[in-house]
């Protein structure tokens, strides 16, 4: 046995590795940093707090963010999230750069700088505004995600040291910002921090994949 896969590796998380798996273990130090990362992130997720939401909700709540137009997928349910998408994506819009500087301490420039903004837009009627503030929360996300791989390409990205610790961490702000957004959805702040948290979420395990390759 050269190398073990990362199923292999999975389940040396919880059991004890054969005599063969431990010969190939001592004989790859980079192997068992891989091994103590996914046992560090199996605790770490074994730790979150009892905020969490069922785990049958992440699953609903995927098919609303794809109706919402926030991440890829079929448009499905796009009325019934149409509130939650008119306080998220306003938030995004205009508050947004300011949390990619608290979240990621790299906002891009001209993000949470002082100084007047344009002139509110005017529209007809509440169901045009709506639509006109999802597609600039679209468009936000987009071009957030691409200033990133770029920085990342460039070089100009900081590495996080841990990534599994950071998703374990994410998640942990994601269940208990959305579990206050039930209680409070009209609430723009939980709202902006749930929203951020997700993309904070997409980009990390994007970087976990990478890494990985």
């Amino acid at each position: 046995m050269e190398r073990l896969n990362l199923e292999q590796l999975a389940r040396l998380v919880d059991e004890p590795p054969t005599p063969e798996e431990r010969a190939v273990l001592e004989g790859d130090p980079g192997l068992k940093r891989e091994l103590a990362a996914l046992r560090s992130q199996t605790e770490a997720l074994g730790n979150l707090p009892a905020v969490l939401p069922p785990p049958g909700s992440w699953h609903e709540l995927e098919k609303k963010l794809m109706a919402a137009g926030l991440i890829f997928g079929r448009r499905e349910n796009a009325y019934l999230w149409r509130k939650w998408l008119q306080v998220a994506a306003a938030l995004i819009v205009f508050i947004g750069g300011a949390a990619v500087g608290w979240v990621t301490g790299s906002a891009p420039a001209g993000f949470g700088s002082a100084g007047a903004g344009p002139e509110p837009a005017s529209y007809a009627s509440i169901e045009e505004a709506s639509e006109a503030v999802g597609e600039a929360a679209r468009q936000y996300l987009a071009a957030y995600g691409g200033y990133q791989e770029l920085q990342s390409a460039q070089g100009l990205q900081g590495r996080v040291r841990d990534p599994a610790a950071r998703v374990a961490a994410i998640e942990t702000l994601m269940a208990a910002s959305r579990a206050a957004v039930e209680q409070s959805p009209g609430d723009q702040f939980l709202n902006e921090v749930w929203v951020r948290s997700y993309a904070e979420l997409d980009q990390t395990i994007r970087q976990v994949i990478a890494d990985w390759r």
